[in-house]
């Protein structure tokens, strides 16, 4: 299965999540009711992880995330829920391999 973000977004709200978790290697996770949940699907690849921020992020942002590791932002995604503006957090983690 390739993962697309809206499909990822579609299912957190389904689930009624309060977070998605991407991490490389590990399919995309949600909390749901303070619990983790790994969706079934395949590990996300660097790949996806770089698409997924392609697709949400401006230059400006892409540029605060290389240089500080993490961001905050708000966007709305009015195809995957409820139209409301959501919040995401984006923090870039030290790889635990080497690439």
């Amino acid at each position: 299965m390739d993962w697309t973000l809206h499909d990822i977004l579609r299912r957190a709200r389904e689930a009624s999540a309060s977070d998605v978790h991407l991490v490389r290697g590990v399919a995309p996770a949600v909390r749901v009711g303070g619990d983790i949940q790994v969706l079934s699907g395949e590990p996300l690849e660097k790949y996806d992880l770089k698409g997924f921020l392609d697709e949400i992020l401006n230059e400006k942002q892409r540029q605060i995330l290389e240089e500080q590791w993490q961001l905050c932002f708000s966007r709305q995604w009015d195809e995957v829920g409820s139209g409301a503006n959501d919040s995401a957090r984006v923090r870039r983690l030290p790889s635990r391999a080497a690439e």
